[in-house]
């Protein structure tokens, strides 16, 4: 008797190890169909899921080197020329040598004096005594191209695909040879980018397909680009 005792123990004791172990089994279907170790680890709250970023569509694409265009297009006359683009430019770079004065002109009477000039140097801490920021540290760069930043879950594969709008590219795109560059000639030359990439010729870019153009000129060209806000 004491062996049967002793043998009914064992099993008892061994039964929580085999329930495990089938638990364990692979292909094992009693989570419901469709379960896996993966699926189980991006549920988890300290893994959330990867989002991923939508094809990228070739209306979508025109659409943001449509803002752009809008944006150099000042005269609202279908052109872009390079005196235009240029003018625009200086434009903003005179707008933000006006802002700089107001902020250093505390009583607003169009002039500067010492007093004036002193206390906004000095409101830079240490920085005054750099001669490379002597400036002060909001200096502001006024940027020579128009860049395309988008937002949304493709806004960064747009705006690194849709070349910035300088006056190189004003050039380049002008086919023609006339006055400007119209919205046509623009999107016949940023489309280019989006054709090379779009090897299946679907009309649509996958994440896969993207170029890959490099951190490096990426960071540099949000760094010193004009945005033009495409929501």
């Amino acid at each position: 008797m004491r062996k049967v005792w002793v043998g009914l123990a064992l099993a008892a004791s061994a039964l929580p190890a085999m329930a495990g172990a089938q638990q364990q089994q692979p292909g094992d279907d009693s989570h419901g169909a469709g379960y896996s170790d993966t699926f189980s680890d991006n549920l988890r709250p300290d893994r959330p899921r990867e989002r991923r970023a939508d094809p990228i569509e070739r209306k979508d694409f025109d659409e943001v080197v449509e803002r752009m265009f809008q944006v150099a297009d000042t005269g609202r006359d279908g052109l872009v020329t390079l005196a235009e683009f240029q003018g625009m430019i200086a434009a903003r770079k005179d707008q933000a040598i006006s802002e700089r004065f107001a902020s250093i002109d505390a009583d607003h009477n169009r002039a500067i004096s010492l007093d004036e000039f002193n206390r906004w140097q000095h409101s830079f801490g240490s920085t005054v005594l750099d001669a490379d920021q002597a400036g002060g540290p909001a200096q502001v760069q006024v940027a020579e191209v128009v860049m395309a930043n988008p937002r949304g879950r493709n806004g960064r594969a747009l705006s690194r695909l849709v070349e910035p709008l300088g006056s190189t590219v004003i050039t380049a795109a002008n086919t023609d040879y006339d006055a400007g560059t119209s919205l046509a000639e623009l999107i016949a030359y940023e489309g280019k980018r989006f054709e090379a990439a779009d090897a299946n010729r679907d009309g649509r870019l996958l994440p896969n397909e993207l170029p890959d153009f490099g951190e490096e000129e990426t960071e540099t060209a949000a760094a010193t680009a004009e945005p033009v806000q495409v929501r």
